[in-house]
């Protein structure tokens, strides 16, 4: 039985614990612990055919968004496959975000709504799908269940429990941001399953001196853009979009949310404090041999190519 969604209130963190410090941390900020490549990463870069490991999912890389299909534009095949499952679709609405899937579709059906996202398998990011599939499981207790999975004339698809809500608010005066600190905190108590996930080590192994850093055992979304974290109902927040899953050092899940902290408008200081909030940043290094600034214009270009700034570096 799924135990429903994270909520807040029965922790014994209560908003109180979230107050950010106003002290200044001074100078310029570097953050230390953030191993993201802002870079123009192009699909040719990502993708070198000659690079070694690509059919294993470790070595696979996060490449940039994908062009988004709907549900009618599927082949006759594949919607007879879903509706074995799914009953009689009176209706269908494709997701205005998220760049991960080709398709990303709400259906509503005989039986109730069921949110419905694929690629095809011939697809470079169609190994996702196996990513998102093999680790449901596990987190089912903060993210929506998998009930079905289709391949179909070429098509890979997954049908999720739909869930109703909203995307969280990262913006400095919002309090989902205690929500999400809680979610982050609970995905931390969720034990790595013993499936094949991508390794951080591996994923950012093109910085030779920041491997062993990346290097552990902790389950990670990386993805934390704020429409992959679902408020419903009241304090109640679900994560969605396991499709880059990996498994690492722990801090490296809050590291990633600095950087869209500082997308939504905060400073980097107070960014780094919320990521602190999360027990994962405690087990981060106090300082890293390769310091990435904040970069201007990296804000822009990242938004205006739709990717997410935990990436993979370039191939060699």
């Amino acid at each position: 039985m799924n135990p429903g969604p994270l909520q807040l209130g029965s922790s014994s963190t209560g908003k109180a614990a979230f107050g950010v410090a106003s002290a200044d941390m001074g100078g310029e900020i570097l953050l230390r612990r953030v191993f993201i490549d802002l870079r123009q990463l192009t699909l040719e870069q990502s993708a070198s055919p000659g690079r070694p490991g690509l059919n294993n999912i470790a070595h696979r890389p996060i490449l940039r968004a994908v062009p988004r299909q709907n549900w009618d534009d599927l082949p006759d095949d594949v919607r007879a496959a879903v509706s074995k499952h799914t009953g009689l679709v009176k209706g269908a609405k494709s997701a205005v975000s998220g760049f991960s899937s080709q398709i990303a579709v709400t259906l509503d059906t005989v039986n109730g709504r069921v949110f419905v996202k694929g690629m095809r398998q011939d697809h470079a990011r169609a190994w996702t799908q196996q990513c998102e599939a093999v680790v449901n499981p596990h987190v089912v207790p903060i993210g929506p269940r998998l009930l079905w999975r289709v391949t179909a004339d070429g098509w890979d698809l997954l049908g999720f429990e739909h869930l109703t809500g909203r995307s969280a608010d990262f913006s400095p005066a919002s309090t989902d941001i205690f929500l999400v600190v809680e979610a982050m905190a609970a995905l931390g108590r969720i034990p790595c399953p013993d499936v094949e996930l991508k390794d951080a080590g591996q994923r950012w192994g093109a910085y030779p001196a920041d491997a062993a850093l990346l290097t552990g055992t902790a389950l990670l979304h990386t993805d934390w853009n704020h429409t992959n974290a679902l408020i419903t109902g009241t304090d109640a927040v679900w994560l969605v979009d396991w499709a880059a899953a990996t498994r690492g050092a722990a801090w490296i899940d809050p590291a990633c949310w600095v950087v869209w902290l500082i997308f939504a408008g905060h400073a980097p200081s107070e960014a780094e404090q919320w990521a602190a909030k999360a027990p994962a940043w405690s087990t981060a290094p106090a300082s890293s041999p390769r310091p990435l600034r904040r970069r201007p214009g990296s804000r822009l270009a990242a938004h205006r190519r739709q990717t997410s700034p935990c990436m993979d570096p370039p191939s060699p």
